[in-house]
């Protein structure tokens, strides 16, 4: 009797939310909070149900409700942020661009950044979603048998919500592998790192900004996917009093968002190693003096190795991939070790020299001794009308002037040579604060 009533009544209501809605939905923290009311009063009130088995169909139905409003709720919230990344990626399809690379001119996360977006967007809705239930959870006051359906409600909503947002996520993670062509740029990263310098064979070269490009936004997906992978265990350990319902894992851990996230932090610490190496390589080739303060220069390698050296420890970091920031850490203490590219570029007095013609003269960085170009060749038209005085009236001083010029040069390089020491002695006590910097 009661039991058939109560199935004919509910029946319609379920097959209504469970087929594919696509209508809108109310949303709003004052929505949650009056479901979760709802949901509260309906277990409680059927609970004086005369059967058991009413009680269990009841509860069945409730849940399915309440988990099937709770996915619906999370999919309207993620729609607008994958809607916009289909488009760029149909749109770049459609032009040829396999690359989905900053499709349009606005410089906000949603056009550069499409992919990022929507994973964040995803799995920052579903956190939302789900730290209220958390604490629903916490607060429960009743006993008995109300208190443990309200609690199996709970772990299966939570559920049901994580599972539809790593579906979600996992399907941008693998657009985003595919558009930004992770796996071409790590089989260029391990050829351009077995290959040996001493070969006379022209070298693999790597695109320095679009791989640094590229990993900003790998790395802030690593960082966004691990952040909700621990949030996710978090909320498994708070629900861990009773037992998971069979079908759940009690681990993120064993989840498909957890398997893209290893794949991608390996393919992070590879092409980060990549580039960390790439650019300090760079900086020991271009090595020149640079001015850092008022007449006191420091080999180059110096400032940019120590620049490249904190990006990578930083951008590896946020990753939250320790096995990505043991990576780098291996990498940058072998260019600062004593077998590193650093270290024998300042034993060698790389970036020293400040006849380098990557740096400016030594005249023309000091403002004291600046030579103004016209005034050189008025000296120059003044010297050569005297000498010809000179020969006319039968007095030739050109012996004097070939010994003061030899003078004038041997002075020079003596300056050279010295200020190219200092520069050295400058660039050891930098690079040993640098080192001191880097390692806290």
């Amino acid at each position: 009797g009661s039991h058939d009533c109560i199935s004919s009544l509910i029946t319609p209501l379920v097959d209504s939310m469970l087929n594919e809605y696509s209508g809108p939905l109310p949303d709003g923290p004052e929505v949650q909070a009056a479901v979760a009311h709802i949901v509260e009063e309906a277990i409680s009130t059927f609970m004086f149900a005369e059967r058991n088995d009413e009680v269990e169909c009841i509860f069945k139905v409730v849940v399915s409700l309440y988990t099937c409003f709770q996915r619906q709720t999370l999919r309207a919230r993620s729609k607008p942020a994958i809607a916009n990344l289909v488009s760029i990626r149909r749109a770049a399809a459609k032009f040829g661009d396999k690359t989905v690379d900053n499709v349009g001119d606005a410089e906000d996360m949603i056009t550069r950044q499409p992919h990022v977006h929507a994973i964040t967007n995803i799995l920052s809705s579903a956190t939302i979603l789900l730290q209220p239930i958390r604490g629903w959870y916490e607060a429960l006051q009743t006993d008995g048998e109300e208190r443990s359906f309200l609690q199996q409600l709970l772990k299966v909503a939570s559920n049901e919500i994580d599972q539809e947002a790593q579906d979600l996520s996992c399907t941008v993670g693998n657009w985003f592998t595919e558009d930004r062509q992770l796996e071409t740029w790590v089989s260029n990263a391990l050829m351009y790192m077995s290959q040996n310098p001493q070969h006379e064979q022209p070298q693999t070269a790597i695109d320095v900004s679009g791989l640094d490009n590229t990993l900003e936004e790998l790395a802030f997906v690593c960082q966004i996917s691990a952040r909700y992978c621990e949030f996710i265990n978090t909320i498994k350990d708070k629900m861990s009093s009773t037992p998971f319902p069979s079908h759940i894992s009690e681990s993120a851990n064993e989840q498909p968002l957890y398997f893209l996230l290893k794949e991608h932090s390996a393919q992070y610490a590879a092409l980060e190693d990549c580039l960390s190496k790439s650019s300090l390589d760079r900086a020991v080739e271009i090595a020149a003096p640079v001015e850092i303060e008022d007449k006191r220069f420091v080999p180059s390698v110096v400032e940019d190795a120590f620049s490249v050296s904190r990006k990578a420890i930083e951008r590896a970091a946020s990753t939250f991939n320790s096995n990505a920031l043991d990576t780098l850490a291996c990498r940058i203490y072998e260019a600062w070790g004593p077998e590193g590219g650093i270290y024998r570029a300042l034993i060698d007095d790389a970036g020293s020299n400040h006849a380098n013609p990557m740096t400016e003269t030594l005249l023309k960085s000091h403002s004291g001794n600046t030579i103004d170009e016209s005034t050189a060749k008025k000296e120059d038209l003044t010297a050569a009308f005297l000498d010809a005085i000179d020969d006319d009236i039968g007095v030739n001083h050109s012996s004097n002037r070939f010994l003061e010029n030899t003078e004038v040069t041997m002075k020079s390089r003596r300056e050279r040579r010295l200020l190219g020491s200092l520069c050295i002695l400058n660039g050891i006590s930098s690079a040993s604060t640098a080192s001191r910097a880097l390692s806290d």
